[in-house]
């Protein structure tokens, strides 16, 4: 999982566990369409990549055409 601020890498983390984010919280988002159904946001436990894989990607640019824009803040992708 890649932390990007402004396009470029911040951060590199292993996510360990997935989760949807419980409905009380949910409720709070306004976007969400549907108050009686879980918004569909995800959270994640885990931890910073070990310094191999952190290598790869820290500090690199992701391109803007990738980027998908939304208002949620996390994407994902393959």
């Amino acid at each position: 999982m890649l932390a990007v601020i402004n396009g470029r890498v911040e951060g590199v983390f292993e996510p360990s566990q997935w989760y949807f984010i419980p409905m009380e919280e949910c409720k709070k988002i306004d976007s969400c369409k549907n108050k009686n159904q879980p918004c569909g946001r995800k959270g994640s436990i885990g931890k910073e990549a070990s310094f191999d894989i952190k290598n790869k990607y820290l500090n690199k640019y992701i391109p803007d055409w990738y980027m998908r824009p939304g208002p949620g803040p996390i994407q994902y992708t393959y």
